[in-house]
C-alpha cells in the first residue's frame, strides 16, 4: 500500500465545505443562524457611530426650537435598533450552539464507523493508530476542529462586514489608507499563519506519539488491573521515569513553541501599532487641512476604531478557521485509508463520507446465501502486513475445513497460526490467493454478515463494563436472552461464581465505572469467553489458544471438555501444545509462516517428520501425568 500524501490534503476552503455541508444535512438551521449572527452583530456598532454623528449635527445647528425632541428620537431609534440587533446576534449565538455540538458529534460516529469497518491489519500499526490521534483532535472538543470551523466563520463573516461597512464609510477620504491598511493586514496574517504552521507541523504532530505514550504510563499507574503488579514489583519508580520522560520531551516542545509565538506576536502588535498610527496620523492631517467638522470627525473616529478593530477580527478568525482547517486535514485523512489492503488512499467529499460512514445498514457487499453447513478453502493464500513489502507473515496456503471437522492448528510462537486465524475470520484479507467459503470468494460477502458464521474464543479476553449477562450476549439489554445466557455460563463452568455474586447475571463488570462491579480471575475470563461461543451458537467455532496459561494435559481437559459442548459444528483448535489436539480429525503445523504438514494424527506420527518430533519431545513433560486423564 502506498503511503498517504504527507501534506494536509485538503485546502481550507475544502475543509469549510465539508464541514459546512455537514451542518446542512444535519442542522440546516446552523446555517441561517450564521448569517443573521454574522450581519447583526457587523453592523451593530454602527448604530451609535451614526447616531452620535445625527445629534452633534444637532447641537451644532443654530435651529434650537425642537431639537430635544429630534434628538431624543435618535436616541430611541438607534436604541430599538441595537436592541434588535442585539437580539439578533444572542439568537444566532444560543440557537446554533448545540446544533453545532451535534454536527461534531455526527463526524464523531464516521471516525467511530471507520475503524470498526477498515481492514484490521491496518488497524495493528502504530503509524494508523497515530493518524488516528491526530485526527481525533478534529472532534475532541468544542473550540477547535470542526466545531471550531463552524463558531469561527460566523465570528470571521461578522467582522468581515463590519470591515466593509467601515470602508464604506472611509473610501471617499481616504482610499489609499483603507488599501495601506489591508496589505498590513494580509502581512499580519502571514507572520501569524506561518507560525501557526510551525505549531502544527514541529509541536503537534510530533508530540502526538508522546502523548500516546504518557497517556499508556498514566492509564497503567491509575488501572486496578496492574495495581498489585506495580507493588509487588516495586515499578512505581520505572514508571514515574519513563512518564516524567515523556513529559519532559513535550515540554522542550512546548517551550520553544511558546518562545516563537512571543516573537511571532511582537512582530504582530509592531504591525498593528503601525496601522494604528498611520490611522490616526490621518484623522489628525483631516482635522487640521481639511477643517473637518466635530460630526465628521466622531464618524470618522468611530469607523476607524471599527475597521482597525474588523481588521484584527477578521485576521484572528481567519487564522483560527486555518487551524482548525488543518485539524479537520487530519480528520479527513484518517477517513481517507483505504477500506481494502492494497487499495490507493481516497480524497473524498462529505457526500462520499455520508455514504460510507452517515448511513445505517448500508450494505453493498452481496448477502450469504444460507447453508445447513460450511466448507471454507484456502487457496494458495498469502499474507503480508502493510508496508512490510514481500515479507510474508503466511504464505502459499492450501487448506480445506470441512463442515462439521475439528482443524488442529499447530506449531511453535510466531509460524503463523493466529495469521491463518485472522484470516479464517475475516479481520485480514490476502495478500495473494483467495479463501473461498462454499465455493465463492469470502471477500464479496457483507462482513458483518460473515462475522456472524464464527465464534471465537482468543487467548486475550476483553471484559466491558456491562452486566455479565451482556458480556455474554455481546448485545443490548433487550436482544439479551438471560436465560441462555444463564445456561451457557453454566456449561463453561461459572456456575459457582454466578452464584455466589448478589445480583447474579446483573452484577456489572470491571469497577473503573461501577464501584460494586466484579473482577474477574484469568481463568474465569477464558471460561467468559467460552461462554460467548456457546451463547452466539454459530457454525464454526474457534479456540485460538486461550488455555495457554494452562499446563498440557488442562489444556486437553478443557478442549475436550468443550469440544463435547459444540456438538457438531466446524471448530478450529489452535495451540503450540501438540497433545491438546490429538482428537482432531486433522492436524496442521505451521513454521515460520507456512503449512509444512497436514495430516491425521496418526498419520503424521506414522511420517515421522517435525511433528512427530515435536511430539516426542513434548510428551516427555506429560506422558507420566497422562494416565490420570483417562
Amino acid at each position: 500500500m502506498k503511503k498517504l500524501k504527507k501534506n494536509y490534503g485538503y485546502t481550507t476552503l475544502e475543509n469549510l465545505r465539508y464541514a459546512f455541508s455537514g451542518a446542512m444535512k444535519w442542522q440546516p438551521l446552523i446555517i441561517l443562524c450564521t448569517v443573521i449572527f454574522a450581519v447583526s452583530d457587523g453592523l451593530r456598532g454602527f448604530v451609535w457611530i451614526y447616531g452620535a454623528k445625527m445629534i452633534i449635527q444637532i447641537l451644532e445647528s443654530v435651529q434650537t426650537g425642537n431639537g430635544f425632541r429630534v434628538i431624543a428620537g435618535i436616541v430611541f431609534a438607534a436604541a430599538a435598533i441595537e436592541l434588535i440587533l442585539r437580539l439578533g446576534t444572542e439568537a444566532g449565538v444560543t440557537t446554533a450552539s448545540s446544533r453545532i455540538s451535534d454536527v461534531r458529534c455526527k463526524f464523531i460516529l464516521f471516525t467511530n464507523k471507520k475503524v470498526m469497518t477498515m481492514p484490521f491489519a491496518l488497524l495493528e500499526e502504530p503509524k494508523v493508530y497515530n493518524t488516528k490521534r491526530k485526527g481525533d483532535e478534529g472532534t475532541s472538543n468544542m473550540v477547535e476542529g470542526m466545531e471550531g470551523i463552524l463558531r469561527e466563520t460566523a465570528r470571521f463573516l461578522s467582522a468581515f462586514i463590519m470591515m466593509a461597512a467601515a470602508s464604506v464609510i472611509l473610501w471617499n477620504q481616504a482610499p489609499f489608507m483603507i488599501l495601506a491598511m489591508l496589505l498590513l493586514a494580509v502581512g499580519r496574517g502571514l507572520l501569524h499563519d506561518r507560525m501557526s504552521k510551525w505549531e502544527k507541523e514541529k509541536f503537534h504532530d510530533p508530540s502526538v506519539p508522546d502523548w500516546r505514550e504518557s497517556y499508556h504510563y498514566y492509564r497503567t499507574a491509575s488501572s486496578f488491573e496492574y495495581a498489585k503488579d506495580i507493588r509487588i514489583f516495586r515499578m512505581k519508580s520505572p514508571l514515574h521515569e519513563r512518564y516524567g520522560q515523556v513529559l519532559a520531551r513535550i515540554h522542550t516542545r512546548a517551550k520553544e513553541m511558546n518562545n516563537k509565538w512571543r516573537n511571532t506576536l511582537l512582530q504582530e502588535g509592531a504591525v498593528g501599532l503601525l496601522q494604528e498610527g498611520i490611522m490616526y496620523a490621518w484623522l489628525v492631517y483631516a482635522v487640521l487641512r481639511r477643517g473637518m467638522s466635530v460630526a465628521d470627525f466622531t464618524l470618522y473616529l468611530g469607523s476607524i476604531r471599527s475597521f482597525n478593530s474588523a481588521v484584527a477580527g477578521c485576521l484572528e478568525r481567519w487564522n483560527h478557521i486555518v487551524r482548525d482547517s488543518r485539524l479537520i486535514s487530519d480528520f479527513r485523512t484518517f477517513l481517507d485509508y483505504p477500506d481494502k489492503v492494497g487499495e490507493e488512499p481516497l480524497k473524498s467529499t462529505f457526500k462520499k463520507d455520508y455514504e460510507r460512514f452517515g448511513k445505517e445498514n448500508d450494505k453493498k457487499d452481496e448477502a450469504i446465501p444460507y447453508a445447513e453447513q460450511y466448507e471454507f478453502r484456502f487457496e494458495n493464500v498469502s499474507f503480508a502486513y502493510p508496508g512490510s513489502g514481500k515479507e510474508y507473515a503466511l504464505k502459499g496456503l492450501n487448506l480445506v475445513l470441512e463442515p462439521g471437522r475439528r482443524l488442529a492448528v499447530v506449531g511453535l510462537n510466531g509460524a503463523g497460526k493466529s495469521t491463518f486465524i485472522k484470516l479464517l475470520c475475516g479481520l485480514y484479507e490476502p495478500t495473494e490467493g483467495t479463501i473461498y467459503m462454499n465455493g465463492k470468494d469470502i471477500s464479496r460477502f457483507d462482513k458483518a454478515e460473515y462475522h456472524k458464521l464464527i465464534a471465537p474464543v482468543f487467548q486475550n479476553v476483553e471484559c466491558f463494563a456491562l452486566p455479565i449477562s451482556e458480556n455474554v450476549s455481546m448485545s443490548v439489554p433487550e436482544d439479551t436472552d438471560k436465560d441462555k445466557a444463564l445456561d451457557c455460563l453454566v456449561k463453561a463452568g461459572l456456575k459457582e461464581k454466578i452464584e455466589s455474586l448478589p445480583r447474579g447475571l446483573d452484577t456489572e463488570l470491571l469497577k473503573f465505572l461501577h464501584m460494586d462491579g466484579t473482577e474477574l480471575s484469568g481463568g474465569e475470563k477464558q471460561k467468559l469467553a467460552m461462554a460467548r461461543a456457546l451463547y452466539k451458537d454459530a457454525p464454526v467455532v474457534v479456540l485460538d489458544e486461550p488455555t495457554a496459561a494452562l499446563d498440557a494435559l488442562a489444556e486437553y481437559k478443557t478442549y475436550m471438555d468443550f469440544d463435547k459442548l459444540i456438538g457438531g459444528k466446524t471448530a478450529v483448535y489452535i495451540s503450540h501444545r501438540l497433545s491438546s489436539t490429538r482428537f482432531c480429525h486433522k492436524v496442521a503445523m505451521f513454521e515460520k509462516g507456512r503449512m509444512i504438514e497436514y495430516d491425521t494424527h496418526e498419520k503424521l506420527l506414522e511420517r515421522d517428520g517435525e511433528y512427530a518430533r515435536m511430539f516426542r519431545i513434548q510428551s516427555q513433560y506429560y506422558q507420566a501425568e497422562e494416565a490420570a486423564y483417562e
